[in-house]
C-alpha cells in the first residue's frame, strides 16, 4: 500500500513499506520541484515518528493560536486508531527526571488518566543524590 500527500504547492510525500539492509521499513519520499529524498523509517521506530510529528503539529497550532504551552508536559486526549475506533491517550513531554512517555489505546478518558497519575508517581520523583 502505498500513501501519497500533496501540500498547496505540490511537494508530494509519498510512503512504501520496503525492505532496507535486511531491515522492514516505511519509506517516506519528499519530492519537490529539483529533488527526491528517500527517508526510511524503520517499523519498530515508526511510532516514535508519528507521534514525533504529531507533537510537531500541536506545537505549530499552538504558536498559531498563540495558546500557552502545557506548563506540565502532560495531556490525556482522544483519539482514532489506525481502525477507526475511538481511544484514549496518555503523553508525557519529559522533564528533568523523566524521559517522556506515550501510553496509547486506552478504552476511556478514566484509564489513559490512570496511566498519567501511575507514571507521575513513578517518573515525576524528585531523585534522592
Amino acid at each position: 500500500m502505498t500513501y501519497h500527500f500533496r501540500d498547496a504547492d505540490g511537494h508530494e510525500i509519498e510512503t512504501q513499506p520496503e525492505v532496507f539492509d535486511g531491515q522492514p521499513v516505511v519509506t517516506l519520499w519528499a519530492r519537490g520541484e529539483s529533488a527526491t529524498v528517500p527517508v526510511r523509517i524503520p517499523v519498530d521506530r515508526l511510532e516514535e515518528f508519528i507521534a514525533g510529528t504529531r507533537d510537531t503539529a500541536r506545537q505549530a497550532a499552538s504558536q498559531e493560536q498563540s495558546a500557552p504551552a502545557i506548563a506540565t508536559g502532560l495531556a490525556v486526549q482522544p483519539y482514532r486508531t489506525d481502525r477507526g475506533d475511538p481511544a484514549w491517550v496518555f503523553r508525557c513531554w519529559g522533564t528533568d527526571h523523566c524521559d517522556g512517555w506515550l501510553s496509547l489505546d486506552h478504552y476511556s478518558e478514566q484509564s489513559a488518566r490512570r496511566a498519567r497519575d501511575r507514571h507521575v508517581a513513578e517518573e515525576h520523583q524528585e531523585r534522592q543524590p
